[in-house]
């Protein structure tokens, strides 16, 4: 797999990983759109970006918007973030050439999980998690009753080539479950 560094930062910075989720109101009654997901990398000043410089801290930012025109309520976040969310992968060819993706692990070093039934999503609201990989709490946000935890001390990524990759099906109490899958490639120079 070859990367096109300009292409690859045009198309992170331009659609911002935004991903709406695969519905229409048709056969399935679902409002249109239900959620909108968005994931994003932010460099140390907050803005999107799939360019990172040797030493910078990367910001992890997951949002959950409802789309929909009545009170949502996703009864298995737990299930979701428990579940390799956020995970990092670096990129890097192996010893015959091939590209071969290695596990760096997660922007935390754990989170805490509420044994709580479902969270609520009003109209035009959202859900917010963002994680730092150094661990800087002051940038750290938690959705209630979630509590992301870090390690004193933690390295910057190395230079190279990375992506952040998960996948996760909603299920809410009122529609079908519904599918997202994110792949965030990044570079750190």
């Amino acid at each position: 797999m070859n990367f096109n560094h300009k292409a690859m930062k045009l198309l992170i910075t331009s659609t911002t990983m935004v991903i709406l989720m695969l519905i229409s109101c048709t056969d399935d009654g679902f409002p249109d759109p239900l959620v909108e997901v968005q994931f994003n990398l932010l460099n140390e000043a907050g803005i999107p970006t799939s360019t990172f410089n040797k030493g910078e801290d990367i910001l992890y930012r997951y949002c959950l918007t409802n789309r929909s025109e009545t009170l949502l309520v996703v009864t298995n976040l737990q299930e979701i973030i428990g579940n390799d969310f956020m995970l990092t992968l670096q990129l890097i060819y192996g010893d015959d050439g091939v590209l071969v993706e290695r596990i760096i692990g997660f922007p935390y070093d754990g989170i805490r999980i509420p044994d709580k039934f479902g969270y609520a999503i009003e109209t035009l609201d959202s859900l917010v998690m963002q994680a730092i990989w150094k661990g800087n709490l002051e940038n750290t946000k938690y959705i209630d009753g979630f509590v992301i935890e870090y390690k004193s001390n933690r390295n910057s990524l190395s230079s190279g080539k990375y992506k952040v990759e998960f996948e996760h099906a909603f299920t809410f109490t009122k529609y079908a479950d519904k599918v997202v899958q994110i792949e965030n490639p990044f570079i750190i120079l």
